[in-house]
């Protein structure tokens, strides 16, 4: 049986490699060679066990305890939430992308509502603040990119974090983003020096809720995940 992170595939085959199995088997019998005398310090010290019959690598508690302290203690977490009014136009931007539609987006800026809840994860995990602190509403941010004021946010943040996954969801009954998700993910991806794969964008609407009015707005909600290497 397998416990903690072998029971990933990938780690499973690097730990099963030749050499690495070789190293793994000649740290074991070194700690087993005297058992049934030292088996209490066996028990302390060791990380893993390997059951050869299974070829199968087990942790031990200590182990799992080391993994998931390095895995987790290090990763932190922002949340994002914008809104806009609507208006007639001739088209709106998620995500840095121009999506044509007989809507646009009411604001000072482009009106972006993804990105700017992007914006704002970020300015909260870090603690820098809102988005209106870094780009008030002044005569130089008139009709300016979203993509622009993320670019300036990342230039932000510092060497030893980075971003690990970004989890969004726009609230938009019309038109609909589902066959734009590709292209906003790869849009976004090189400003944020992540991966499409660790973008996830989900659209929402209100379902035809007569309670919900969502002719006349839309929004954007994020959660944002970090890591702080040492």
């Amino acid at each position: 049986a397998y416990r903690g992170l072998p029971k990933n595939n990938a780690m499973i085959k690097f730990l099963a490699e030749e050499g690495v199995k070789m190293l793994l088997q000649k740290t074991e019998n070194y700690y087993m060679q005297d058992q049934s005398k030292e088996m209490y310090i066996i028990d302390d010290d060791l990380y893993f066990t390997i059951e050869e019959k299974n070829n199968s690598i087990e942790l031990t508690d200590k182990g799992i305890d080391l993994i998931s302290k390095n895995l987790i203690d290090n990763v932190f977490f922002g949340l994002g939430l914008d809104c806009h009014s609507l208006e007639k136009g001739t088209g709106i931007t998620i995500g840095g992308y121009k999506i044509k539609c007989n809507l646009k987006s009411v604001a000072h800026s482009d009106g972006d509502v993804l990105t700017h809840a992007i914006i704002d994860a970020l300015c909260g995990a870090l603690n820098l603040g809102d988005i209106g602190q870094h780009f008030p509403n002044t005569p130089k941010n008139k009709n300016i990119s979203s993509i622009k004021l993320l670019e300036k946010i990342m230039s932000l943040i510092p060497q030893n974090i980075s971003i690990e996954n970004i989890d969004a969801s726009v609230v938009l009954n019309s038109p609909k983003i589902s066959k734009y998700k590709s292209k906003i993910a790869s849009t976004l991806a090189p400003i944020l020096k992540i991966s499409e794969s660790q973008i996830s964008i989900k659209g929402i609407t209100s379902n035809g809720l007569s309670f919900i009015d969502m002719k006349n707005g839309w929004g954007a909600e994020v959660i944002i995940s970090l890591k702080r290497w040492k």
